[in-house]
């Protein structure tokens, strides 16, 4: 297998309650997966200047 079927999108600073549960959730299981971290200020930031 060349690389996971699945992807956790976390926030750039890992504090979401939810994204902490579904680790866990997926490393119990030994579910192969990608941790791909978002900038939430970034996209905001790119909502508020309208550009998007």
């Amino acid at each position: 297998m060349s690389s996971p079927s699945l992807i956790l999108y976390v926030d750039s600073e890992y504090f979401s309650p939810y994204a902490l549960s579904a680790f866990v959730a997926l490393h119990e299981k030994a579910l192969p997966f990608d941790i791909q971290p978002v900038d939430l200020g970034a996209i905001c930031a790119v909502c508020l200047c309208g550009s998007a």
